[in-house]
């Protein structure tokens, strides 16, 4: 078997529904080389009966349940990774849209670089409202592989990272030799806010050449609505990725990690975009990390801007405190006098 394609999911029937079908028709012309694996992390929705409807009279891929839900979204990607007997593993994510010959494309370049340790493809990125399919590839020569396509092979591995980081952190772009993944799994660690398995990923990429492939393997959905690790992200950005990088560079993986920090995510744009998004976090949440997150950061402005948003963050937190403490203090008759008063108040 050359490729396995790994589909964690939880509670996500609904968006299964949309991408498993795409993937169809590709998974039945390549199976003799080809396995699809859907691993659902206990979902309590209707994922079990979208998945058999799906799967019909024709069964194109296989499932496994877990008994226990995972609530890491790391430790669920981890565990969904030891499935399936391929050479080359895809972390597929259960949202996304593959390009009708994403499937074909992999398997023709492993064909063509089989010392590669990974390919990393480009990809298209859409938000979708409602769950309505989006493939924003008509006319961009995708869907009949017109597409300007070139691959450029890496022998350097940290500098393979630093270009390409920004896609690493997304799944369904990675193809990456299964053993060679699985092998640094010592690595795992549930402090990078649901990018666990990047690092085991940067450090296989490191045992070998990689290729980079700029054919858009995949739509990538922005999907509104859902509750996952993504609502995090300033904390993975600030805290979760800095740590990880600076573990990369203590293995020898990369030269410098505040340089791969510097030009992925931490930009002048990107902490501008970042700040409202950290002034949303729940202070319970942000408070443990002001202090860690200001020192990755090389600007005392930044670093002051990260504290201003923190003392909110406390400010906050203090005020909820006091809030709780008073009610409990006041009572259910209190309560209902401060009701009446401000009732009065509101009449006059």
């Amino acid at each position: 078997m050359t490729l396995s394609i790994i589909v964690p999911t939880y509670n996500r029937g609904a968006c299964l529904a949309e991408s498993l079908p795409w993937l169809k028709e590709q998974v039945i012309r390549n199976r003799s080389k080809v396995e699809l694996i859907v691993c659902d992390n206990a979902s309590t929705d209707n994922t079990v009966d979208i998945l058999n409807r799906i799967n019909g009279d024709d069964p194109f891929f296989s499932v496994v349940r877990y008994r226990e839900h995972a609530a890491s979204v790391g430790t669920s990607i981890a565990r969904s990774a030891e499935n399936g007997i391929g050479r080359y593993l895809l972390l597929w994510s259960d949202d996304d849209i593959p390009a009708p010959w994403m499937i074909d494309m992999y398997l023709e370049d492993i064909n063509k670089h089989p010392d590669a340790i990974s390919i990393v493809s480009n990809r298209f990125y859409a938000i979708s409202d409602n769950l309505v399919p989006v493939l924003p590839v008509h006319g961009a020569g995708v869907l009949d592989r017109n597409f300007p396509e070139y691959s450029k092979t890496y022998i350097d591995a940290g500098q393979f990272i630093l270009e390409h980081i920004n896609s690493f952190t997304f799944l369904g772009v990675n193809v990456i030799r299964r053993a060679e993944f699985l092998g640094e799994m010592n690595h795992f660690s549930d402090k990078y806010f649901g990018w666990e398995y990047l690092l085991p990923m940067l450090i296989a990429m490191s045992k070998g050449p990689n290729v980079y492939l700029s054919f858009p393997s995949c739509c990538q959905r922005g999907i509104t609505g859902f509750a996952n690790h993504a609502v995090k992200w300033p904390l993975f950005v600030y805290c979760g990725l800095p740590r990880l990088l600076v573990k990369a560079q203590e293995l020898g993986v990369i030269n410098s990690w505040r340089k791969v920090y510097s030009e992925y995510r931490n930009t002048k744009r990107d902490f501008c975009k970042a700040i409202f998004d950290h002034a949303l976090l729940s202070p319970d949440l942000y408070l443990p990390y002001v202090k860690e997150m200001k020192s990755y950061q090389t600007s005392w402005i930044r670093r002051h801007v990260l504290g201003l948003i923190g003392a909110s963050a406390w400010r906050k937190a203090m005020a909820r405190m006091l809030f709780r403490f008073a009610m409990s203090r006041i009572g259910k008759f209190g309560l209902k006098c401060l009701k009446m008063m401000l009732l009065r108040r509101a009449k006059r």
